[in-house]
């Protein structure tokens, strides 16, 4: 069987999943209660869509021979692996499903553009031993931050729902607030940590890159923005207090900016820019 139809077999086979996956938590946060059933068939589509994804990365790498971190597509592929695999592994509260909400249409989006959205890999002269680090760094950390969002974006729902006195209508579907903004603030941390080391490591592109295009300054720019927003919200939270609503905020601030610095490097690369 030709490579292309594995991968198309292995991309079509993930996203049903990932759709069966969506599927299940939407029931799960649509009964009153919560439906364990529901949720459990979430997080099972889930596993399953994870492993087919991963096998269709697997496949690519060593059907094209192409390494993963050294293409943008698949690099932005791996990145939401993590969000997908950190989700389903680690121990976040009995009602975290209501955050594969998020995490199963982001990993079914990004696993559709990676298949059929092409971009060159990165340029030769751009090669050098701390890319794959590079790369990888940044690939873990907006896997967390995509964890981190959801956490967020519910906690201001459920605030919402609180203050509006309707707290009934999310009790048994959404983690409650303390456990949301403590699933943001672990994640948030642990993603800085990658993020500066990708910051780090990305300063040796800057001095190869020169002056480089509007687009390249455009994309540094931001990049450093977001690590500045993100280093303001773990600050002022540990010498101000900053929690609950706040932090939140500044969170999807900060993932808004990663995923605008995402769609530039995407944008840079389509034409040709590494």
């Amino acid at each position: 069987m030709p490579p292309e139809t594995v991968s198309d077999l292995l991309v079509a086979s993930a996203a049903a999943a990932y759709a069966g996956s969506f599927a299940g938590f939407v029931v799960h946060v649509a009964h009153r209660e919560g439906s364990p059933r529901a949720s459990l068939s979430g997080r099972i589509a889930l596993w399953i869509a994870a492993a087919l994804h991963s096998s269709f990365v697997l496949h690519y790498a060593f059907g094209f021979q192409v390494c993963p971190v050294k293409t943008i597509h698949l690099a932005i592929s791996l990145g939401v692996l993590v969000a997908v695999f950190v989700f389903l592994v680690a121990r976040i509260g009995p009602r975290a499903s209501a955050l594969g909400l998020f995490v199963a249409p982001i990993a079914l989006c990004t696993l559709l553009a990676s298949r059929f959205v092409r971009f060159p890999a990165v340029p030769e002269t751009l090669h050098n031993r701390l890319l794959p680090l590079h790369v990888t760094a940044n690939v873990v950390g907006d896997g967390l931050f995509v964890i981190a969002a959801a956490a967020a974006a519910l906690y201001l729902v459920q605030a919402r729902q609180l203050t509006n006195k309707r707290g009934g209508r999310v009790v048994g579907r959404i983690p409650p607030l303390d456990t949301l903004d403590r699933i943001e603030h672990r994640l948030l941390s642990a993603g800085f940590v990658f993020m500066t080391i990708g910051a780090v490591t990305g300063t040796v592109w800057i001095a190869k890159l020169g002056s480089g295009t509007a687009l390249e300054v455009a994309r540094t720019l931001l990049g450093y923005l977001t690590w500045v927003l993100f280093c303001a919200v773990l600050l002022l939270r540990a010498t101000l207090g900053w929690r609950g609503r706040r932090a939140a905020i500044g969170t999807l601030a900060g993932f808004a900016l990663s995923i605008v610095v995402v769609a530039l490097y995407l944008l840079g690369a389509g034409s040709g820019a590494p």
